[in-house]
């Protein structure tokens, strides 16, 4: 419960934080030479009602989204328990399935309020890796995410609380590895985001990161097969790094030759939005 209420603050406040961005001491301005006066890119600014209701919709639908994957990942035990499909109370999410649900919840908010929808998204999911480094924390403290076995090295970790649901022997910190990397991914986009990257890429290249640094630590974790020897998450990771690497050339090609971007999902340089 801990996880999901961290992902669900995490990522309102962060989605907050960036897709507010453009005023002194914004999200934006964590990196030198931000703010007014400087020759960084200049981030418009998105209403804060409009900011919180793409928030709201982006963590709802990622919820949402998390625990039809969590579903579908661990079907056998759920077509014999299918009271249990809805008691999230007792955990059960696919992080995944957040980033699809992110995505698709943020999206129809922002078509549905006008907002521009690429702007949106490419800064949105700042906020969502926000929140989802922070939802592992809650991983971490209950130990539900079970690891390989660890030697060798000083942090391995194991769980002594009687009532844990971590692992007695010493494992990896699995979800603690995550966690770094969930926070090194949301450095990497708000660099890129102040680089003025064409439209989408800096969301695909959040999809594309998050699915890399999954199949990486894949030998870490002990999740249940899916697919013949393959587990759901490195399924959908491996699609998620496939779509990126398709997307982000094409979507770099579609800017004029004077690099400006296309006009189009929102591709253009929004103008300030007034909270609806």
């Amino acid at each position: 419960m801990f996880a999901l209420l961290g992902i669900i603050a995490g990522s309102a406040l962060g989605m907050r934080l960036v897709l507010v961005g453009g005023g002194r001491g914004s999200a934006m301005n964590l990196f030198p030479g931000g703010g007014s006066g400087s020759s960084a890119i200049h981030f418009p600014r998105v209403g804060d009602a409009d900011a919180y209701a793409v928030a709201i919709a982006g963590v709802l639908g990622g919820l949402v989204c998390s625990r039809v994957f969590h579903v579908i990942d661990a079907w056998s035990y759920y077509a014999a328990h299918p009271e249990q499909i809805v008691a999230v109370w007792n955990g059960g999410a696919a992080v995944t399935g957040g980033i699809v649900g992110g995505i698709v919840g943020g999206f129809a908010m922002a078509r549905a309020r006008e907002l521009p929808i690429a702007h949106v998204l490419d800064r949105g999911v700042a906020g969502l890796a926000l929140g989802m480094a922070i939802g592992r924390i809650g991983d971490v403290i209950n130990g539900e995410h079970h690891a390989t076995a660890c030697a060798g090295v000083p942090w391995c970790v194991r769980y002594t609380s009687p009532s844990t649901l971590g692992q007695r022997d010493f494992v990896h910190p699995a979800v603690a590895y995550e966690l770094v990397a969930d926070l090194l991914i949301l450095l990497a986009l708000l660099a890129l985001l102040r680089r003025d990257p064409p439209p989408l890429v800096p969301m695909l290249a959040f999809v594309g990161l998050y699915g890399l640094v999954r199949l990486a630590l894949s030998p870490f974790r002990l999740d249940p097969a899916w697919l013949g020897a393959i587990t759901e998450a490195q399924a959908v990771s491996a699609a998620f790094v496939v779509i990126a690497a398709v997307g982000i050339p094409l979507l770099v090609r579609s800017r004029g030759p004077g690099g400006e971007a296309p006009r189009r999902m929102g591709g253009s340089v929004p103008q300030p939005h007034t909270p609806g």
